[in-house]
């Protein structure tokens, strides 16, 4: 009997591209890319700890088998996909992210933006109160250093929603998402189970050419 399995992870990032690119004239869609984005990246770390796939392969290393089985006690134990993420390097190349750079901080961002999103709860604010300035997340000063938003004005009040709702946070979660995917896959040795990851991470070109131009940036 051959066995096989099919992943889902293309259709989700799909959806997220779909939605960053609507965003242009639909502003609302970027809750959309942001959401999927998020779902992109859980489903692609959710197969190092599947115990099919790619473990089937003759020359898959130890690593990858030793990380099946942590990401699959992480799942167990409902460890954060933060957590998650954060382990795959570490345990890879003895060497952790750089939790102070990008591509981490980005995405620590774009995950506290979908966890804000989905867990919303309602705001409270006193108009007749102008002695203290509006307040926001303090996710959003990221968002606010890289030019993605613009700085919210003290008054009147404005919802932190409001400030993402647009194409630049939408292209941001999408990019912050495939980036992730292009670097986790750098850490992982040469062999059959790399290439296999890398088909089907998404959009590899616009991984790479993102990749450059903020190295270029950043020098």
């Amino acid at each position: 009997m051959t066995t096989g399995m099919s992943s889902n992870v293309g259709v989700i990032f799909k959806i997220a591209e779909s939605a960053y690119q609507e965003s242009a004239s639909k502003p609302i869609q970027s809750y959309t890319a942001v959401i999927f984005s998020c779902i992109g990246l859980e489903a692609f770390i959710n197969l190092f700890s599947d115990n099919m796939f790619p473990f089937l392969l003759e020359d898959t290393p130890t690593e990858l088998f030793t990380l099946q089985k942590i990401l699959e006690y992480f799942e167990s134990s409902r460890e954060s996909i933060i957590a998650k993420y954060s382990i795959i390097p570490l345990l890879l190349t003895g060497k952790p992210w750089d939790k102070e750079q990008r591509p981490f901080q980005d995405f620590d961002c774009l995950i506290k933006i979908r966890n804000a999103l989905v867990h919303s709860r309602p705001g409270r604010f006193d108009l007749s109160d102008t002695s203290r300035d509006n307040q926001h997340p303090k996710f959003l000063e990221h968002l606010i250093n890289l030019n993605i938003i613009t700085r919210p004005p003290k008054r009147p009040h404005q919802s932190w929603e409001s400030l993402i709702r647009g194409s630049d946070v939408a292209q941001w979660a999408f990019n912050t998402a495939c980036w992730m995917m292009f670097k986790t896959i750098t850490f992982i040795p040469d062999c059959n189970a790399k290439l296999l990851f890398a088909t089907i991470a998404p959009n590899i070109e616009v991984k790479i050419e993102y990749d450059e131009d903020v190295d270029k940036n950043e020098e």
